[in-house]
Formats: structure tokens, sequence, C-alpha cells
């Protein structure tokens, strides 16, 4: 098989804002643009399917295997072939913010506070090199067929950290991510389609994590915390609308899929 590497063009621009006026604040912005083209992949099913299906195109039939009756969906026989090939290309584009700031509260100690988020302008891709403008799709906000996983809008994680002393610290953290929908609710032709009502939406997530530090000697340090600390349970589909990266009924890379669970761990210098 004859794979070439994928090739990437990148565009970044950044600024760091410190006002003069509110010293200890420091906002950082990060413009990305992202394209990488020869795309090592397989094709999806759901594409070569519609392309057999509209054009008869040898090279998109051929990824089909029927059983002998004919089928692909009664038994075991049929299959899709989805080995490794060059694509086409995929091109992100989004903002990073990242803040920073520290309050001084004299005999209470300080407040740290820290905000990572990401805004998402632009999750397109072009499946394959000569792929007509019809078969071009935006996955900004969507999940499930073509576009597999979660694409939200907007993604943080912000937290406050209060330090009375040298010894001891307390963090609360809130993790946000975004509201998406499924992709066969777009009015992209290639992505519209039927879909279960439960799967329409997956709602947008808060989670609250505590957590504290305790520093019982130099070289003895003490951590337990609470994640999830309001047992928020992740946004459910059923199982044929996980195409990428889900595992059974949702995503738990973007999502608390056990609830809310404690930690605790002790590290020793010696």
């Amino acid at each position: 098989m004859n794979l070439k590497p994928e090739t990437a063009k990148t565009l970044s621009l950044g600024a760091v804002f410190q006002p003069s006026f509110l010293r200890p604040l420091t906002i950082s912005v990060d413009y990305f643009d992202v394209k990488v083209e020869g795309l090592v992949g397989s094709v999806n099913p759901n594409l070569a399917l519609a392309n057999c299906l509209a054009t008869g195109d040898a090279y998109f039939c051929g990824l089909i295997e029927r059983d002998p009756a004919g089928s692909l969906w009664q038994g075991e026989a049929g299959y899709f072939k989805r080995f490794n090939v060059n694509t086409g290309s995929l091109q992100t584009k989004g903002v990073d913010v990242s803040v920073d700031y520290r309050l001084d509260l004299n005999s209470l100690g300080r407040l740290n506070l820290n905000l990572v988020g990401t805004y998402l302008d632009s999750f397109k891709t072009i499946p394959l090199p000569n792929s007509p403008a019809s078969d071009i799709y935006e996955c900004k906000g969507l999940y499930g067929g073509l576009c597999g996983r979660p694409r939200p809008e907007w993604r943080h994680k912000a937290m406050v950290t209060w330090v009375p002393n040298d010894t001891i610290d307390l963090t609360l953290t809130w993790r946000h991510v975004s509201a998406v929908k499924i992709s066969a609710t777009s009015s992209q032709p290639v992505l519209s389609g039927s879909y279960a009502a439960v799967d329409q939406k997956l709602g947008s997530r808060n989670y609250f994590d505590l957590a504290t530090s305790l520093r019982v000697r130099e070289d003895f340090v003490f951590r337990a915390g609470v994640n999830n600390v309001f047992d928020r349970d992740p946004p459910l589909t059923t199982s044929t609308a996980i195409e990428d990266g889900g595992n059974g009924n949702t995503y738990p890379q973007f999502y608390d899929a056990t609830g809310r669970y404690l930690f605790l761990s002790a590290t020793v210098g010696f």
C-alpha cells in the first residue's frame, strides 16, 4: 500500500496582555489555523456507500463487500473495507485563551485564579482530494456520523486556589463543555439524515472538583480531592450514534463517565 506522510500548514498568532492598572493579571490569546493534507485514514463507510449509490464509482463500490445473498446487514458476512489510505484534508481554526490572576489577601494568604479555554471556529473536512463541494462538511458544534467525536464550540477549565500559608492549599475547579448536536441535524447534504430523538443533542456539561494538598514535612506531601462533586451524569446516546472515540453510549474523553469519585495520594521524598 503506497501510503505517504501527512503534511501540515500551520498559522498561529498570539498576544499577551498585562495591563499596568491590574499588574498581576495576564491574558494570553492565541489564534490557530491548521490544515493537514494527505490524511492517513480509512474512508468512512457512510461516505463510501453514499458515493457508490450516487455515482457507481468503482473505487467506492470496491470498499463494500456484500454477503452471498447480496446483503450488508443480515448476518456477519457483509462488511466495509477500512484499510488506511491517504484521503483528503482537514482544516481547523480557533482561539486558545488563558487568564491568570493573583489576589493577595494579607494575613489570609492569597488567591490564584486561572482559566484556560478553547473556542472552535471551524472544523472542516474534505474527504478526498477530488471531493465536490457537496461532500465537504463542517463539524463545529456537531458529533457522530462523519464528524465522529464531539466538536464543542467552547471548552474551558477555570481554577481558584486559596493558599493561606506555605503548608496547605485548597482548589476549586470548574470544567465546562458546550452542547453539541448529532451531525444528522445539519443542513449540510452530506451530513443530514435520520436520527433517534435521544441522540439529537448532547447537552452542555459543567463539572466541579475540589482538591487540597498538605505539606506535612519538606519531603512529605499529602493530597486529597473529589472530582465531579455533584455527581453529574454524562450525556448519553444510543450505541448506533457512536462513530469515533466513543465507548458504549458516551464519550469519556469529554464527559465524566464514572460520576463522582474521590482520590488520595501521598508523595514522599528520599
